[in-house]
């Protein structure tokens, strides 16, 4: 294309749909002035508005386009002197625009990590195991994925699935010191899987709020069944309910993600002949927030922090303590560093 005059504002957008619309007014009922392919450079005259750009096409015809169909729809675009070398203007893009999105985003994720684990037994048993306060560490490992479809300038639909991996290190895990059995150490590994969909809306060009529906599996499995403490093997199932927050500043590499959920309905199952007791009834909430810092065009640095508190009621006999009405309250803690691609 021929050089594009910067627009008032010295910045520039770029077409990220395939074909996009140029309106003489900012409303989608407007008069059309023209189509514009994927890859059109326009300058900016006012971004001011949440949902529309005012911009400038090179033949010189001022016009208002759909934020969502130009680079990640925030404006978040360099300013660039369109009088300097080509070099220089694809140096100054590279390292202050953010990676352009249209209307489909997808994101992966891998984290490694440190996780601490919590453990606050209560009963009315007397037995050994009736009462424990205990505590562990783990390494941590993290797999998510996720995409999002604009449905609009402010409205966008989101997928997502994340599984995270946790291991006791060789020679630990949690400590037993009896008395009921010989004290030792029992190695233990978790597994925790999470899939859901959410839908969310943007706020003053620089927040996303969602609201989130989604399903949650996590397993505590001792590697050795008839372990020093005969901790049980567990896994809790359930639905979840939740919000997310994206705080996305326009023009800044930093982007924070703010979650939380709280398990809707579930149930905890243990191995057979080890429960807690005949019944059950869990309770959890998981909350955590992700910094990412752009560090190339479609590569951003995590730092990740996610904390969980999960509480069972047990009622009934109990083989393994004695007990007839049990409460266990489980905690975690992973603190996590990483990479994301998104395209």
């Amino acid at each position: 294309m021929k050089a594009t005059r910067a627009g008032s504002t010295g910045l520039f957008v770029g077409v990220t749909t395939p074909s996009s619309t140029l309106y003489a007014e900012k409303r989608a009922d407007a008069v059309k002035l023209a189509q514009v392919k994927r890859g059109t450079r326009l300058a900016v005259v006012d971004a001011t508005d949440s949902a529309w750009i005012h911009v400038r096409h090179d033949d010189g015809r001022e016009a208002w386009i759909a934020r969502a169909d130009v680079d990640n729809g925030t404006a978040a675009v360099a300013i660039v002197d369109p009088a300097a070398p080509a070099t220089d203007r694809r140096a100054a893009t590279a390292t202050t625009v953010r990676p352009p999105s249209g209307r489909f985003v997808a994101r992966a994720s891998a984290a490694v990590g440190y996780r601490s684990l919590g453990v606050d037994f209560t009963s009315n048993g007397t037995a050994g195991l009736a009462n424990y306060l205990v505590s562990a560490d783990a390494a941590a490992a993290d797999l998510e994925a996720d995409l999002v479809a604009r449905l609009s300038a402010r409205i966008g639909l989101g997928v997502d699935a994340r599984v995270q991996l946790g291991t006791s290190s060789p020679g630990s895990g949690i400590e037993y010191g009896g008395p009921s059995r010989a004290g030792g150490k029992i190695p233990f590994s978790t597994f925790a899987a999470d899939a859901g969909v959410r839908v969310g809306m943007r706020a003053k060009r620089v927040f996303e709020l969602a609201l989130r529906g989604g399903l949650h599996y996590d397993a505590f499995i001792a590697k050795e069944l008839d372990n020093a403490g005969r901790l049980p093997r567990e896994q809790l199932v359930g639905g979840t309910l939740g919000a997310r927050v994206g705080i996305m500043p326009p023009a800044s590499r930093v982007n924070v993600d703010l979650r939380i959920d709280v398990l809707a309905i579930g149930e905890r199952g243990q191995t057979a002949g080890l429960e807690d007791g005949e019944s059950s009834t869990a309770d959890a909430v998981w909350a955590g927030a992700t910094i990412r810092v752009l560090v190339r065009r479609h590569l951003s640095l995590l730092l990740a922090y996610d904390f969980g508190r999960a509480t069972t009621e047990w009622s009934g006999m109990s083989v393994r303590t004695g007990a007839t009405a049990a409460s266990r309250v489980d905690s975690t803690q992973t603190v996590q560093i990483g990479l994301a691609a998104e395209l």
